[in-house]
């Protein structure tokens, strides 16, 4: 393997830490900020096969598998049964690769949705591009979580807090 070998680490965010990192992985994948319906409807995808308490390894959303020829200088950890995963520094770099990975894998359909914010179209393309068991319990939850983040004020604290820190 040609990239760099790190240890594997539990990562774990509240959702307010991920919000913030979802916001700023966007701003590294775009170069803008992403509006709050958008955002909306990443956070209840994640938050749905995540749980609210975000917890991964090494940053790693989408536990991406390492593959020496698309990432050769990538770095990457081994789990306990020799398999090879991304590691990346930071939660929003993870994040900018899952929005890749969004944008480009086989649930690209469903990323018109995203862009656009709309929950119910995004959980439709979803199902139609993948296996999600019961679309209708999963829209459910899914709308529950984005109309209670959209009532929320999560999405503006964290653009506030992004803009004191950018030059």
């Amino acid at each position: 393997m040609v990239g760099q070998l790190v240890i594997e680490e539990n990562t774990t965010y509240n959702a307010e830490e991920f919000i913030k990192a979802l916001i700023i992985g966007w701003k590294i994948q775009f170069g803008s900020l992403p509006s709050k319906q958008t955002v909306a409807v990443l956070w209840a995808q994640t938050s749905i096969e995540l749980g609210d308490t975000i917890v991964m390894n090494n940053n790693n959303v989408t536990n991406a598998v390492y593959n020496v020829n698309l990432m050769p200088n990538a770095n990457y950890y081994s789990d306990n049964n020799g398999n090879f995963y991304l590691a990346f520094p930071n939660l929003p770099q993870g994040l900018a690769y899952y929005l890749n990975f969004l944008m480009t894998s086989e649930y690209q359909a469903a990323w018109s949705a995203v862009l656009s914010g709309n929950p119910a179209q995004f959980v439709n393309l979803l199902a139609t591009e993948s296996n999600y068991p019961n679309e209708e319990n999963y829209l459910s939850a899914f709308l529950e979580i984005y109309n209670a983040f959209m009532q929320s004020h999560d999405y503006e604290v964290a653009v506030k807090e992004i803009n004191a820190y950018s030059p």
